[in-house]
């Protein structure tokens, strides 16, 4: 299908403007497309994984259907300017947030069940969820074909139910149990949700990663003003770990650290300069974020002769404390958004420092060393451990 677009002065047989309309791809994977340039001619976004593309048989009225759900997120490239929400394209992405119900290969509606509306970056991921006109009953969709009022509210609910206003699994009993037609929806819904989770931490760390990598350390850094004052203990004769491999090559050193921090899901391209970076600035510290397993706010690793600090975004502290204090100032950035980011951080901070006074006050002086040992980590990691019973009812956290 070609759709051509042309205005004429009144009373003219010739077009003044003419141009063949592109197609909006939500999920940004299409070209040539509508995107602003440079995403008009190569894709903005890439599919999740191997798994980008998930097909759920679906039983309908004693018959079998696919529905298809597709998933994408932002290029770094996309993300790499400071700005990148407010560019050209940027913009386009925020007016495209949402899932994108297709219906025969046309987009009937962009529902915003899953968008949170504090969270910006939900324009950087993409999910399509392709139907056959077989089930529109089973999805709701009205008669002028705009809407698939079954799907939105059923998600609707969904995450109604996750904010803690409802229990979710009384709910699919309930309708499982009532024969609702609309249930075959709900494997859809909550797959749906997961890989979205999933995506906004892949997003996150993308974003925090290329701030990290950005940064430029100067000598009056934390990194810098630590690396020294570690100098001086060693002097003093006291030595860690990690202190044996200083003496490796810069470029093992480099090499090490680079693998150390892809395996903490950070790209190559971002790693390989983060680590160059390091070890060219003779730097003994370095804060990474990572996805890490279980509950701990932050993790210590010895390698290559520096100590590699990874710090936790699925933490709650992580985007009320590190992010907000980690992130660079938008030179745009009106009084009231500098103020907000301070008391969100001041409120971070002080909530960790309370998890610790709190986890000080619980163990006797006699058990505090063996719990430490036992968990395996040092005594300020141990913030990390107890700081989600302190904030967990916090609601900004």
């Amino acid at each position: 299908v070609r759709i051509r677009m042309a205005t004429y002065d009144a009373g003219a047989k010739t077009p003044k403007h003419e141009w063949f309309a592109e197609p909006n791809d939500p999920g940004y994977t299409m070209v040539p497309s509508s995107t602003p340039a440079p995403y008009e001619v190569t894709a903005m976004f890439q599919p999740d994984g191997d798994s980008a593309e998930v097909t759920q048989v679906v039983e309908f009225n004693g018959e079998r259907y696919d529905v298809v759900i597709r998933l994408s997120y932002a290029k770094e490239a996309a993300r790499a300017p400071r700005n990148a929400g407010a560019t050209e394209y940027g913009r386009h992405a925020m007016k495209n947030i949402g899932v994108s119900l297709m219906r025969a290969d046309r987009e009937l509606d962009m529902d915003q069940a899953f968008v949170s509306t504090s969270e910006a970056r939900d324009r950087w991921w993409g999910v399509e969820v392709d139907f056959p006109p077989a089930l529109d009953e089973l999805f709701g969709v009205a008669n002028n074909k705009q809407t698939a009022r079954n799907f939105s509210e059923l998600a609707s609910k969904y995450e109604s139910f996750k904010s803690g206003t409802g229990d979710w699994q009384v709910f699919r009993d309930e309708v499982t149990a009532d024969d609702d037609p609309r249930g075959p929806l709900l494997e859809i819904i909550d797959l749906i949700d997961r890989r979205v989770r999933g995506l906004r931490e892949m997003i996150k760390l993308q974003n925090v990663g290329a701030d990290t990598a950005r940064r430029r350390h100067s000598s009056s850094s934390a990194e810098a003003a630590a690396t020294a004052a570690t100098k001086e203990r060693q002097d003093r004769g006291l030595v860690g770990q990690s202190d044996a491999d200083e003496a490796l090559e810069p470029g093992v050193r480099a090499e090490q650290i680079r693998e150390e921090l892809v395996d903490s899901g950070l790209t190559d391209e971002v790693a390989r300069e983060l680590a160059a970076r390091t070890v060219d600035n003779g730097l003994k510290y370095l804060f990474t974020p990572a996805q890490l397993e279980g509950r701990a706010f932050f993790t210590v690793s010895p390698k290559a002769g520096d100590i590699i600090i990874k710090v936790n975004t699925s933490h709650p502290a992580y985007d009320n404390l590190v992010e907000v204090l980690e992130r660079e100032i938008d030179e745009h950035a009106t009084p009231e958004e500098l103020r907000t980011r301070l008391e969100r951080a001041g409120k971070g901070l002080k909530l960790l420092l309370m998890a610790w006074a709190r986890y000080d006050d619980e163990l006797p002086m006699n058990k505090k060393i063996a719990a430490l040992r036992a968990q395996g980590v040092s005594g300020l990691a141990a913030i990390g451990l107890h700081v989600d019973g302190v904030c967990a009812n916090q609601a900004s956290l």
